[in-house]
Parts: C-alpha cells; structure tokens; sequence
C-alpha cells in the first residue's frame, strides 16, 4: 500500500462553501472546538475540498469542548464551570442542562461512538453518564486508591466498563473498573498513554508512549501486542470501523495503519504535531490538529491509499505556496 500526503483544495468547490450561509448550511464532514474563539466552527465540504467556518454564535463562550463521534452533539463546559450538552440541529445549535453533572471536571472523556461520558476530577470524583444524547442516566463511582491521577481514560459505549492509566513508565498501572464496583488491575505496561474502546463493544486498544500497541478482546482477556519500531511520544489510538485495523498518531506527525489480524504497520506523516485522532462525521477520517492559526489536518483511512488533507479557515487566503 502507498501512501500520499495529498494538500488539492478545488477552488470551484472552495467558492461554493465560501458563499453559504453559515446559519443554515449543514456541514459535512463535522465541528471543531476553537479554543482561542472559546466557540465551535462547523467543518463543511468534504476531504479535499473542505473549509474550517466562522463560529456558531451561541451567545456566550464555552470553555471547552467535546465533539460527539457522529458529529450531532458536543458535551461544553461554560463559564460557569458547568457541564452542557450542545445540539446540531437544523444549521444551528441548542444548550441542554445535563442535569446532575459535577460542576468543573478536570478530564471530560466520551465513548467511541458517543453513547456515554465519563467526568473525572483530580480529588478522586468520577461519574458517568450513559444513555446520550436524548436519556442520559448518571452514576457515581467507586474507584480504588490510584498511585497517581488518571493521565488517560476510556468508557466504553454501553457505560458500563472504564479503563484507567497513569501513563508512568516504572510504576504505572492499567485498571479496569466495572459499574457495579468491581475493579481489576490489567496485565499491561504502566506508561500507556492511550484508549480507546470498540464502538458499541468493550475491546480495547492500549498504546504505550513508545508507540507499542496492545489489543484486548472484552478488556479482560490476554493481549496481542504490535510493535511500532520508529515511533515515540505516542499520543491516540482509534479502531477503524469495522474493527480491523487500529490507528494511531505520535507527537511527531507519523500515522499509523496497523492490521490487527496480519500485524502489518504502514505509516504516513502528516508533518505536522499531531495531538490526537478525534473522528469526523465519515469512516476512518479524523482530524489530527486543533484548530489553530495553521490548517487543521484530517487522516483519510477510509480508502485503500490514506492519505493526509489540510483545511483551512473560510477567510483565509490562497496563495501559490499555500495558506496565509
């Protein structure tokens, strides 16, 4: 398989979006949260061709921001310190108490296909919600004593399973906590750096800071371990889909495609600091950057050449060299 790192923006379709109105046009591929705007700007077009818009005018500032996998909700923190649940619906959005939630998390986590939420604060908190969007039911937990705070969790879609890792090399341990109260410490190495559970399944992906992946059926089973020779500083992993393949990314821009039946690794770079691997509303693409005075960039999975987009910002200008 070959790999392109591909930067075709069609100026006919880029014109064509450029003109929409943003109150009533629909994007396709998703949002993104624009931390310097303290707002949410949908992404319109499609891979390739595709432009970051001017932010939805809520009336107010939102201090961060969870993207839903679907691209039809977000879970915000305002102000205020409390936690919303945010709607896209019909070109627009509505805020939604989510009744009961703590107020001022330090780790807000969805599940992978954005059925349940997890909320974490530092004092040793964790509750969860399951049931999103429309029936969110809201349960505390019991957590054991951790050694050090959570540097990375994971829900899966049915709330009902938890991963937790404190990300430290020599002492770090992976737990798995159960919603009736159980908690179970996993056979996996102390400097994972990320999760990710199987949409609607509780298989696991774990990923070591030194980019070596473990794959766990039902998150209590014995692992298959892939290694990743050449990369370092790890930061996300995802499924692909239909649960083949695993993706992941490092701080140094390599992204990865990784068989989980052959073991086989294809890498592309996306020169590019890549910070996570957050799904837009299209299979196997992702979004690697936050947005930000540079292009955001997408990893296309979703064909049998992947290959790496740039979007930039409807008001920024073309040039023969790029974006200004």
């Amino acid at each position: 398989m070959r790999f392109f790192y591909s930067i075709t923006f069609i100026s006919v379709v880029s014109t064509c979006l450029a003109a929409q109105d943003a109150s009533v046009a629909t994007p396709a591929l998703g949002f993104a949260f624009d931390s310097s705007l303290q707002a949410i700007r949908p992404i319109r077009g499609i891979p390739g061709a595709a432009l970051l818009d001017d932010p939805i005018d809520l009336g107010f500032p939102i201090r961060s921001a969870l993207i839903a996998p679907r691209q039809n909700f977000a879970v915000v923190t305002l102000d205020d310190s409390s936690v919303r649940l945010l709607r896209f619906e019909n070109g627009g959005a509505t805020v939604e108490a989510l009744d009961t939630a703590m107020a001022a998390p330090d780790r807000m986590v969805l599940s992978s296909g954005g059925r349940a939420l997890l909320l974490y604060q530092n004092s040793g908190r964790l509750q969860t919600f399951r049931g999103l969007p429309d029936r969110p039911v809201a349960q505390e937990w019991n957590i054991p004593p951790f050694t050090a705070p959570p540097s990375v969790l994971a829900i899966s879609d049915d709330g009902q399973s938890i991963v937790t890792a404190d990300g430290s090399v020599d002492s770090g341990a992976v737990w798995l906590l159960a919603s009736d109260g159980g908690a179970s410490q996993l056979p996996l190495p102390g400097s994972i750096v990320a999760l990710s559970f199987r949409r609607n399944s509780r298989d696991l992906l774990a990923l070591a800071a030194n980019g070596d992946l473990y794959s766990m059926g039902d998150a209590n089973t014995p692992y298959r371990m892939f290694h990743a020779a050449g990369t370092a500083d790890a930061v996300a992993v995802q499924f692909s889909s239909d649960g083949a393949r695993a993706y992941t990314a490092d701080a140094t821009g390599t992204l990865s495609v990784i068989d989980l039946d052959s073991g086989s690794n294809m890498r592309i770079s996306c020169d590019c600091s890549a910070a996570g691997l957050e799904p837009l509303n299209a299979a196997n693409l992702f979004r690697v950057t936050p947005v930000s005075d540079s292009p955001l960039m997408l990893f296309d999975a979703s064909k049998v050449e992947a290959r790496v987009w740039f979007v930039p910002r409807a008001n920024a200008k073309l040039s023969a060299g790029g974006v200004q």
